[in-house]
């Protein structure tokens, strides 16, 4: 559900009316339409009763915060995330294969920055990549429930890893190169063939 501040109609739309007061299962921009519907709902009242635009005055500057509040904790992980590529089960380290030379030499390089959501991505993908190729055991549900499970499939990842050259480029290779050699004795020069 949108913001109402992007789209005011939202607050009086007869879908979501009834929505006044604040419940667990909503959303961020639900709460905020709700909250925001329980001011106006309280202004309004307020003004009726008392007669005084003080009232209105209150709301309309609340209403003004909630806005301010809802621009200061916009979240922009999605445009972060859109120069990426996403990890997929036919590559879950997503290293370069060699077809990225030929089909994919555009690829974009890795962020260079490995933590826990990026394993803990590439864990979730490994484990449904299993399940999905073993449909035909009837056990395979009761995989990976218990922590033996979790151990063995742990112990059985160390062989894989991610390179560190994350695109076709060549000036990532020569950085690896020296990262791997150093400065050579005899001065050779290396070369990429």
């Amino acid at each position: 559900m949108n913001f109402w501040g992007d789209n005011p109609t939202l607050l009086f739309d007869s879908r979501y009316i009834q929505e006044i007061w604040i419940y667990d299962g909503m959303d961020r921009n639900q709460s905020l339409n709700a909250l925001s519907r329980l001011i106006i709902v309280l202004s309004v009242i307020g003004f009726a009763c008392f007669n005084r635009i003080l009232f209105l005055v209150i709301g309309g500057i609340l209403l003004g915060c909630i806005v301010l509040f809802h621009h200061s904790q916009k979240e922009n992980f999605e445009t972060e995330l859109s120069d990426y590529q996403r990890i997929d089960q036919s590559n879950p380290m997503n290293n370069v294969l060699m077809q990225d030379y030929k089909y994919n030499p555009m690829k974009t390089a890795e962020p260079k920055d490995y933590g826990e959501q990026k394993e803990k991505s590439i864990n979730d993908k490994t484990k449904q990549f299993i399940l999905q190729e073993n449909k035909s055991n009837s056990q395979i549900g009761d995989l990976f429930k218990n922590k033996g499970d979790q151990f063995q499939f742990e112990q059985s990842l160390r062989p894989f890893h991610t390179n560190p050259v994350t695109t076709v480029d060549q000036s990532e290779y020569k950085d690896f190169l020296k990262y791997c050699y150093g400065v050579l004795p005899s001065d050779k020069p290396l070369r990429i063939f």
